[in-house]
């Protein structure tokens, strides 16, 4: 049978909830991608209140990990795309106990807890430590870290902690959105962030943060160029996060 490219989006969500769903296509090869986001929080609040914190055990969670890879390479490649929602953090303590969740030691503490959760899961479920990897996802620039955002610095101290992270463990990647993507005013300029309407002398808003449909559609090529030819792709925060409608708390 011929294969027929898809294309899924979500517009204009309220109040909706999505479940696990899986499309399978037997006999097929190439990469399977889940994604799994949640809006305005960081890294500390999303493993603990989202990964952790809704009633699933952890044979729970091994069993999900396991069903991801069931009937393929038995691969599994975890993308964490955070940052955005981590600069808000500036009274939550990090995982470790030790520094704010919003310093790039808190990041990288919050960051470390997670790897070391999805691994323990994974492991629990049976599965070879060798065929669990992760790639982070250094974030693009959006209006804060722009010049006339105040030229925020927070993302690109994470970035450089995700990096250093990828340099000292052989089952972690990293890949740089900001390097990728273009700054913000190009980005708004090609279209690529959403568009919120126009202000009262009639000057177009764009949202300082989140993609327009195009925005996510690029970015996300330039994302799964990089990660081809990972046999299997579990996105735990990925870029359709921007489709979705997460918003950050306004920086002040």
């Amino acid at each position: 049978a011929s294969t027929v490219p898809m294309d899924n989006h979500v517009d204009n969500l309220v109040n909706a909830s999505i479940f696990y769903s899986r499309l399978t296509n037997t006999g097929a090869t190439g990469a399977t991608l889940t994604s799994w986001g949640y809006g305005g929080i960081g890294t500390f609040n999303y493993l603990n209140n989202v990964y952790l914190g809704q009633g699933m055990s952890q044979a729970g969670r091994a069993t999900l990990l396991s069903n991801i890879v069931d009937g393929g390479s038995g691969k599994l490649n975890v993308v964490i795309e955070e940052g955005l929602n981590d600069r808000n953090a500036t009274s939550q303590v990090s995982s470790d106990g030790v520094d704010m969740s919003n310093t790039p030691a808190g990041f990288e503490a919050n960051i470390k807890a997670m790897i070391a959760q999805v691994r323990s899961d994974w492991t629990a479920g049976g599965n070879l430590s060798s065929n669990l990897s992760f790639t982070l996802v250094g974030i693009y620039q959006d209006f804060y870290s722009s010049p006339a955002g105040g030229s925020d610095p927070e993302l690109q101290e994470y970035a450089t902690v995700e990096s250093q992270l990828a340099t000292t463990d052989p089952q972690i990647s990293f890949i740089n959105l900001w390097d990728k993507a273009p700054d913000y005013a190009t980005a708004v300029a090609d279209g690529y962030m959403y568009y919120a309407g126009t202000d009262g002398n009639g000057d177009p808003i764009y949202d300082p943060v989140h993609f327009s449909q195009l925005g996510a559609t690029v970015y996300s090529q330039d994302l799964i160029g990089a990660l081809v030819p990972e046999p299997t792709c579990m996105g735990v925060i990925c870029m359709i996060s921007a489709v979705l409608g997460i918003r950050p708390r306004r920086r002040r």
